[in-house]
C-alpha cells in the first residue's frame, strides 16, 4: 500500500498584534495608544495600553532566515515620539516564558535576528516585539516620558517586519 504526502516548501511570516491593559491580551489590527492622559504628580502623558506582536516563521524549507525590523517616524509635523517608545524583542519559548534578545528606543529599534536567535536551537520559539511609551521607570536606553513640553497633534507612522532569506 503506498502512502504519500506532499509538504511544500515554503517561508512564510506570520504576524499578530495583541493590545495588553493590565493582564488582558485583545488582538489588535494596530497600535493605537489612543489619546493620551496627564498624570500631574508625575508630569507625564501615559496609555493604559501597550503591544505586543508576535512573529511566527513557517519555514519547511531548512533554510536560514532572517527577521529585519525597521519603522517610519511616528511623527506628527516635525516633532516626533521615536524616543518616547520602548521597543522589546523576546524570544517567546511558549505563551508565557521568553528570553530577552535586546531592548532598544524606537529610534534605535533597526535591527535583525537570524533565525537562530529569533526562533532559539531546536526552533520551536518565535519573536515577540513589545511597543510602549516610556514612563520614566524602567525605560530603556534613550527612551524618556512624553512631557508636557510634547507639540500637540495626532502622531503617526509605521512599524515593517521583514523576513528575508
Amino acid at each position: 500500500v503506498t502512502v504519500r504526502a506532499v509538504v511544500p516548501t515554503q517561508s512564510t511570516l506570520n504576524l499578530s498584534v495583541s493590545r495588553v491593559q493590565n493582564t488582558t491580551w485583545t488582538n489588535a489590527t494596530s497600535m493605537d495608544f489612543g489619546t493620551l492622559t496627564y498624570n500631574s504628580t508625575f508630569g507625564i502623558f501615559t496609555s493604559p495600553y501597550y503591544y505586543a506582536v508576535d512573529c511566527g516563521v513557517v519555514d519547511t524549507t531548512g533554510s536560514a532566515w532572517t527577521l529585519a525590523h525597521t519603522f517610519s517616524s511616528v511623527a506628527s509635523g516635525n516633532a516626533n515620539l521615536n524616543n518616547k517608545i520602548n521597543v522589546d524583542f523576546v524570544r517567546q519559548n511558549n505563551s508565557t516564558n521568553g528570553t530577552t534578545l535586546n531592548e532598544y528606543s524606537l529610534a534605535n529599534s533597526g535591527v535583525s535576528f537570524t533565525k537562530a536567535q529569533a526562533s532559539g536551537t531546536n526552533s520551536t520559539g518565535w519573536l515577540r516585539v513589545y511597543y510602549g511609551l516610556g514612563t520614566g521607570k524602567g525605560d530603556n536606553t534613550g527612551v524618556t516620558p512624553i512631557n508636557s513640553t510634547q507639540p500637540g497633534g495626532t502622531y503617526t507612522g509605521s512599524v515593517t517586519i521583514t523576513l528575508a532569506p
